[in-house]
């Protein structure tokens, strides 16, 4: 059926999705939409139609719609609390999109119901935007997104909460402007978002206060791609002091982390600011203009940076600062250190970097520090979360410029040359003249 435009309203398709005529006689119809519509509930005198293609006559279980999805298909959610019971996994590329604000359209699994994937967008193409996801629900060791799984897909503007296992898994997928937090770990996964593939990226999400009492892979895992403009603070990897709960902040398999800030997760084990843990020795991983600070670790291992297993880690123009290890108990301080090498086959290259022991550093096999220092980089207010540096910095001016590097995590036009080192860029200055 076509409107007077000639733009499809539903369209009929075989089983095997062509809506071809010659391929019509003896097949198995169904009908797609070109608009669906999804409420959380009816008021008086309207009900729920299928195929729920106008507000008056729309879904109210956003399962009931998927007979009726086919590639392209737009779902409008409007506001207001849509509770699931099973989960939902698209075979076709849709749209799935809020009206409004992530906050006033939200999926919330129902708290007796067991759910691997709440929604799991497994054909490329596929959008999900100004929606939020929470309570998510996942008892299976490894799985990659209990609340969200999205393949060469685009998340924009979302919100992950209150749920169990990683939050967000994405496979060769966009993901920008999402909020991941209060997330409890499954066994061996993330606790908030795993992202994986070289075609992967991830720009200004905020992920915070994720947290785990048994044993977790770190708040982020990054296996390839871009991460950059992000924000990973206050996840809580830790239980008693006893075993497990590793990696606080973000686990590095390969890929790129730029413009992001790490700051005050604490774990058990691993590395509490990034852990580099690459799968093959051909691996490796770039840090460039992030500033890692205030991480800590209950063990006397590295509160910083931990090169676990062989690859090789370049990184320019970050900070290490203030990342400590504690004995178990988490009453004594250890001796700061910034980074541990675990592994003599995993490699540092750091060039114009804050970073301690830089002499034990140009020491190692394969490993070098170029332009780096130790200092206290002032950053303006520790106490309240503020890590941009003051004007008389040690890291103002001090790091080397690079083409790609075009705002810092704030959207300050960085310097091209000697920029600030960390993920801040300081301000310019002005000179005033008088005559």
């Amino acid at each position: 059926k076509t409107d007077e435009e000639g733009a499809f309203d539903y369209q009929v398709r075989n089983a095997a999705g062509d809506s071809s005529e010659s391929n019509m006689e003896g097949a198995t119809f169904a009908v797609s939409c070109k608009n669906l519509y999804l409420v959380p509930r009816h008021p008086d005198g309207e009900v729920a139609v299928p195929p729920f293609n106008t507000w008056a006559t729309a879904a109210t279980n956003v399962s009931d719609l998927l007979p009726y999805c086919g590639n392209g298909t737009d779902i409008s959610v409007a506001d207001g609390l849509h509770m699931m019971k099973e989960g939902v996994k698209f075979t076709c590329a849709v749209t799935l999109h809020g009206t409004n604000r992530a906050e006033t359209a939200a999926f919330k699994r129902d708290d007796k119901a067991t759910i691997a994937h709440m929604f799991n967008f497994s054909v490329a193409g596929s959008t999900m935007t100004c929606l939020s996801v929470s309570n998510a629900n996942c008892n299976t060791t490894q799985n990659f997104g209990s609340g969200v799984t999205i393949v060469r897909g685009h998340v924009e503007n979302c919100i992950f909460a209150h749920g169990q296992g990683c939050l967000l898994g994405a496979e060769n997928s966009t993901v920008i402007d999402c909020v991941i937090t209060d997330s409890t770990g499954g066994d061996g996964e993330p606790t908030g978002f795993w992202q994986r593939g070289d075609d992967a990226f991830a720009s200004n999400c905020v992920i915070t206060a994720n947290r785990e009492t048994y044993y977790a892979a770190g708040s982020v895992r990054i296996d390839g791609g871009v991460f950059t403009h992000c924000q990973v603070t206050k996840n809580k990897m830790s239980n008693d002091g006893t075993a497990g709960c590793e990696n606080g902040g973000i686990v590095l398999v390969k890929g790129v982390v730029s413009e992001t800030l790490i700051a005050e997760n604490t774990c058990n084990g691993g590395a509490a600011g990034i852990h580099f843990a690459p799968a093959a020795s051909t691996d490796t991983g770039v840090v460039v203009n992030c500033t890692v600070v205030s991480n800590s670790i209950n063990k006397t291992a590295a509160g910083g940076l931990l090169l676990n297993t062989a690859g090789t880690l370049y990184m320019t123009n970050t900070i290490f600062y203030g990342n400590v290890s504690r004995q178990l108990d988490g009453t004594k301080v250890e001796v700061t250190k910034e980074w541990h090498q675990v592994n003599a086959a995993s490699k540092l290259i750091a060039s114009h970097c804050v970073l301690d022991r830089i002499d034990d550093l140009n020491q190692l096999a394969g490993c070098s520090a170029t332009d780096c220092f130790y200092a206290d980089p002032k950053f303006r207010n520790v106490a309240k979360g503020d890590y941009r540096v003051r004007p008389s910095s040690p890291c103002v001016f001090a790091g080397v410029g690079l083409p790609d590097a075009a705002t810092d995590l704030n959207g300050r036009k960085r310097r091209k040359v000697q920029p600030t080192i960390g993920c801040y860029e300081a301000g310019y200055g002005m000179m005033l003249i008088v005559r």
